[in-house]
Parts: structure tokens; C-alpha cells; sequence
């Protein structure tokens, strides 16, 4: 702890990449974080990829590929059960105590409303963004992670409902009582003041609250958001671009985007189109998060991979670098986070980055888009 509160000094330059002229750095928003385009996601880390393979993985993230961005959360790895809950923070942790933590910049999460997750807080209260809930995640984080402040403070789902994903719509009947965007704001805000947190961010949100947030700032002199984390990829396109892309536009809100889910749960690999192969692979992510994941099993979202799939071959390009390249080259956003559990995966994804997509190609995927425009959205199913 005392080498990384002497370094928190350095925190203007920790934006600098440990290995020179690797990924291009991208800001965030009005921040003055400058992020790799490329993150990397603890979420598996502690459960399918254990504490020596993970500190490997990040260790050839950032001195072989220059990555300068880990995202974490109090809630990873997933599934999201007792017994490992905040283990990707105490991988991370580990990892950080042989490294300059300035050069890094660390995003950490803290769960929205549950009503299933009663053995996260100290009292048995299922999770909420109260005042004392969100005080109570970062310092439990920051403990596990052995530092004294994160870069960038996150909020992995809202407080009040909003529709799932995969739903049709906004279902009415569903709206709860919430802990108001202000009364979150003021919390996040006395954790900027006490130097645990430098920027923040939400997750999994919609422009409406994008803007409440961005309206707050404005207005009550709250912290600007720096940053929105959503799932983004061919298959799951409408919800970010119709929105959410206007909202953060540099114009509009000036809000850095950050996708995650790049690959759809690892369906745009193309390993899964032969159903046979999932079924047999019981640790794959699609059937550890069956609940989460299924919306990109139904019969649309299938189909549409082997159009896509049948695109990359023609072109002479994996699916996985046509998918991933697809969503890195993107205009709006910012940092892709990438979740991996071995040293191949990882590079595959990251080299994707390099990896051209002729217009044709793209045109072909274009094609593909206007034939399965939204499949995510098909039967819920498969």
C-alpha cells in the first residue's frame, strides 16, 4: 500500500503506455484518461482462469501489446456466486503490487439493484446504489485490489429498472422504487473529494440516463460521467447506435463509449454454429451464463453468424478478427473490453486490431445487417 499511495503523485502521466508505439489511446469523454483501445476484462478471472494464467494474461497485455486499461468489478468473476465473489479484484491486486500503478488505469465496478445478491454487502441487504452501499463496494474493492483510488469508478447496472436485454420493450409494470441519479452522484462525488476515485462512469445504460447524469453535472455541480460501458457487437447494434451513440456524441454529451460482449459471448468465434459443440463444452461462457447469454442462441442470432461467418471465409478473414475489427474500428468508440481465459484468445483479439477489412467485405457485412437487423431482439429461445 505505501509504494502505491507514494505514486498517486504521478497520476497526470499514469495515461502514458508501458510499451511504446503499441495500441493507440483514446480519452475518455472530458476526462483526461487516455485509455488503450483495447481493455482487458477480469470477468472470468478467479474462476475459469486462475491467479497464475491471469497474471500471465495481463502481463502480455501490457509489456507485449501496450493495454494500459483493466476493468474489474466487486461482482466478477462470473457466474456471480458467494464463493468467488470479488476474486478478479484479488487476481488484479496481485498482479498490481510488482507494477508501477500509475501506469495503469484501473476501472472498477460496483452491482446495481438485485434482488438476488444478499451475501455481497455486510449487513445481508440485497444490492442497491445507496450512499453507504456505493462507499461500502469501492472500499472493499480498493482493499482487494491493494490500492488506495481507481481510475475510473463505474456503476455495472442501473438502480432503477430498465428493460433487459433481449426485451421487446419497456415494460411499465415493472418500474421500482430507486435511489434517485443525484443522491448516487453526491455519493460518488464525496469518493472524488477523498481521493479514492478519479473519475466515474455507468454501465449498461440508456440515454435517458446518460443524460440524467450529464444533466446533474451540469446543474448541481455533480461529477461528469466519463464514460458508458454497453454491450456492443453485429449482432446487438440498434440499442447503442440509436441512442446511445447521440447521446455521448463529442457535440451532444461528450461521453466516452466503451463496448463490451465484443464477440457475443464467444457465438461470433463461429465455434458454435455446430449446436453439438456448445452442448459439449460445459464451461463455456454461453452455459455459465445461460440466463445472460441466450439471447444470442435463438434461431436469428444463429443464422446470422453463418451469414457473417460465410462473409470472413469469402474474404479470407476469421470471423473472430471480421467481428472484433468491426466494433474496434467504430468511430464512437472509445476502448473495447476483451474478455479472454487463455494467452491465444488474447492475442487473437488483440491482434485483430491490426487486421484490414477490404469495403467489400464490409459491404458484404452491411448486407448481412439489413437481412438479420437486430436478431438479439428474435425469439428468446433457441
Amino acid at each position: 500500500m505505501a509504494a502505491t499511495k507514494a505514486s498517486r503523485k504521478g497520476v497526470k502521466q499514469q495515461s502514458k503506455s508501458p510499451a511504446a508505439g503499441a495500441l493507440p489511446l483514446r480519452q475518455l469523454g472530458t476526462s483526461d484518461l487516455l485509455v488503450s483501445q483495447i481493455a482487458l476484462g477480469g470477468l472470468m478471472f478467479g474462476l475459469k482462469t486462475e491467479e497464475e494464467q491471469a497474471h500471465h494474461l495481463l502481463n502480455v497485455a501490457v509489456d507485449e501489446y501496450g493495454v494500459n486499461f483493466i476493468d474489474t468489478s466487486e461482482s466478477y468473476p462470473r457466474p456471480m456466486v458467494p464463493e468467488s465473489f470479488g476474486r478478479a479484484d484479488e487476481i488484479v491486486g496481485s498482479w498490481l503490487k510488482g507494477r508501477d500503478r500509475a501506469s495503469i488505469i484501473l476501472g472498477a465496478q460496483v452491482c446495481g439493484r438485485s434482488n438476488f445478491m444478499n451475501w455481497l454487502r455486510k449487513d445481508g441487504s440485497n444490492t442497491a446504489l445507496t450512499p453507504e452501499q456505493i462507499v461500502e463496494a469501492v472500499d472493499g474493492s480498493l482493499t482487494r485490489l491493494g490500492t488506495d483510488y481507481v481510475d475510473l469508478l463505474q456503476i455495472e447496472w442501473p438502480d432503477r429498472y430498465v428493460g433487459e436485454l433481449g426485451d421487446d420493450y419497456y415494460d411499465y409494470s415493472k418500474e421500482q422504487d430507486a435511489v434517485d441519479f443525484l443522491t448516487q452522484l453526491e455519493a460518488m462525488q464525496g469518493l472524488i473529494t477523498a481521493g479514492k476515485v478519479r473519475h466515474i462512469g455507468v454501465c449498461n445504460e440508456t440515454p435517458y440516463g446518460i443524460a440524467k447524469f450529464l444533466e446533474h453535472a451540469q446543474w448541481d455541480g455533480m461529477p461528469r460521467i466519463a464514460s458508458v460501458q454497453n454491450s456492443y457487437n453485429v449482432l446487438n447494434r440498434h440499442t447503442l447506435e440509436l441512442g446511445v451513440v447521440e447521446a455521448c456524441a463529442p457535440k451532444n454529451g461528450n461521453v466516452g463509449i466503451i463496448a463490451h460482449t465484443p464477440l457475443g459471448g464467444g457465438v461470433l468465434t463461429g465455434k458454435y454454429i455446430d449446436q453439438t459443440l456448445l452442448d459439449m463444452d460445459k464451461e463455456a461462457r454461453l452455459n455459465k451464463f445461460y440466463g445472460y447469454q441466450i439471447r444470442y442462441l435463438n434461431e436469428h442470432c444463429q443464422a446470422a453468424v453463418k451469414a457473417y461467418k460465410e462473409v470472413a471465409d469469402k474474404h479470407g478473414v476469421s470471423l473472430t478478427a471480421a467481428a472484433l475489427q468491426w466494433v474496434y474500428s467504430r468511430p464512437f468508440v472509445a476502448s473495447t473490453v476483451v474478455g479472454v481465459t487463455s494467452e491465444a484468445q488474447l492475442r487473437e483479439n488483440l491482434d485483430a486490431l491490426s487486421v484490414e477489412l477490404p469495403e467489400e467485405l464490409q459491404q458484404d457485412m452491411a448486407e448481412v445487417f439489413r437481412t438479420y437487423r437486430e436478431p438479439t431482439m428474435g425469439p428468446t429461445h433457441a
